[in-house]
């Protein structure tokens, strides 16, 4: 009887199984059945619609090609691809030596005359009265003599100080001197000048001329070896004279001047204090790079090399560049030459082929022509070319870019780094540099 039972109950059991069974199935195919009739095939060799991934498999996507990159354009490419024109800007100056910004806020430009003044453009335009007339003061019966440049005191907009370097009437000695400027800061105070070295000179040319505020704060002053042909007196190679050298003082430590200490030949009986650099002819303008601070300095030569220096923003100072061994890159009136310690210019042309006498300019770091950004600008005397110098792959390369039809005699720059050349003949035109 107990066996009949457990019969039945397997029975019971199995039916309820196998009813269970077919309903999860019927359950099953009704969730993936089409919700309508109209959606159901019966074309069985139809293959099932897959719906797609939302995300890409990376191992089925084909690996894109990579894209060639342009390769960059070198040096000498750069400078054979601009196109360089000269923008009339101001004129009616009379042999303008240098021009430079106002940093006292103001949009001033002045500008120097070699006869001994100083005009000021504003607003675009020469204003009629003059900023400074030193005329009394300033000989410049010879060409290299005059007013020859301006550099505004690194904290002029506060203390209202400016200097000048200028040839004096009677002595004909460089002078470098202090000014200040009146209360409404419109016009220079001639009877506050302060006469903050003075440099005899044994002759009327090769008086150099530029004055600068390095990055550091200190004051450069460029001077020539004040000589006749070869430099008789052997001033340049001799760093105990002022002469032939590039100078570094500090104007604010004590007066008239101090030195600042690391100067290269400070506690030596090498050179003067003041010597920051020696070995020059006639170094017309100099002027520091607004990012690198590097200093690029040009020396006139003799007859045949025009040179084109380089200092590093990181130079200790010392460099010996080379006159009157060396007239550029060539040994001076000799076959060979000892040019142990001499630093080689990093461009040079030759004289009289391409002009008679180099021109200094600045590194461009405008906004008006951005092809030009890094490029070192410069020019000559007699020919007008300008120049564009750049650095690259370890090379510098050098192009004309211009002829101009003027006697090109200084660069100067304005308050957004551009560039403009001061013309030397009669009317004085200031050109802005652009390119089309």
């Amino acid at each position: 009887m107990l066996s009949g039972f457990r019969a039945r109950s397997y029975l019971v059991l199995l039916a309820i199984a196998v009813i269970a069974s077919l309903t999860l199935a019927a359950c099953n195919i009704e969730s993936d059945s089409p919700t309508s009739d109209a959606e159901v095939s019966d074309d069985t060799d139809q293959p099932t619609e897959v719906a797609e991934p939302t995300e890409a498999d990376p191992a089925t996507e084909p690996t894109p090609e990579p894209t060639p990159e342009e390769p960059a354009a070198t040096g000498s490419e750069r400078l054979q691809d601009l196109n360089v024109e000269l923008e009339l800007f101001a004129e009616g100056f009379i042999s303008p030596t240098d021009m430079v910004p106002a940093t006292d806020g103001t949009d001033r430009l002045f500008v120097v005359s070699r006869i001994g003044t100083i005009h000021v453009i504003e607003n675009g335009e020469p204003r009629e009265e003059l900023f400074l007339d030193h005329r009394e003061r300033v000989e410049h019966h010879m060409v290299e003599q005059g007013m020859l440049s301006m550099a505004l005191h690194p904290d002029f907009a506060e203390n209202g100080y400016f200097y000048v370097y200028y040839i004096s009437d009677g002595e004909e000695d460089s002078f470098i001197s202090r000014f200040e400027v009146s209360d409404d800061g419109q016009f220079a105070v001639p009877e506050s000048e302060t006469v903050i070295l003075e440099v005899e000179q044994p002759h009327y040319s090769h008086n150099g001329g530029n004055i600068k505020f390095g990055p550091d704060g200190y004051l450069y002053i460029g001077l020539g070896d004040g000589e006749d042909p070869g430099d008789p007196h052997e001033h340049s190679q001799n760093p105990n004279t002022l002469l032939g050298s590039i100078l570094r003082i500090d104007v604010d430590a004590e007066d008239p001047y101090g030195i600042p200490e690391d100067n290269p030949f400070v506690g030596t009986d090498e050179g003067r204090d003041e010597v920051w650099a020696y070995g020059l002819r006639n170094p017309w303008r100099f002027s520091f790079d607004a990012q690198t601070g590097d200093m690029y300095m040009v020396d006139v030569g003799q007859w045949a090399v025009e040179e084109v220096n380089l200092q590093r923003a990181d130079s200790p100072g010392g460099e010996n560049y080379g006159w009157p061994i060396m007239e550029g890159d060539t040994c001076w009136e000799a076959e060979e030459c000892d040019r142990e310690g001499l630093v080689m210019p990093v461009a040079t042309y030759d004289n009289p082929e391409q002009g008679c006498a180099v021109i200094g300019g600045y590194t461009y770091h405008g906004e008006l022509s951005p092809e030009l950004t890094g490029i070192y600008l410069f020019s000559d005397w007699c020919s007008a070319n300008i120049w564009g110098l750049v650095f690259d792959d370890g090379e510098w390369t050098k192009e004309i870019l211009y002829q101009a039809d003027m006697m090109v005699n200084a660069f100067g720059t304005d308050h957004n780094g551009e560039l403009y050349v001061l013309d030397f003949e009669e009317g004085g035109g200031i050109y802005r540099i652009v390119t089309s």
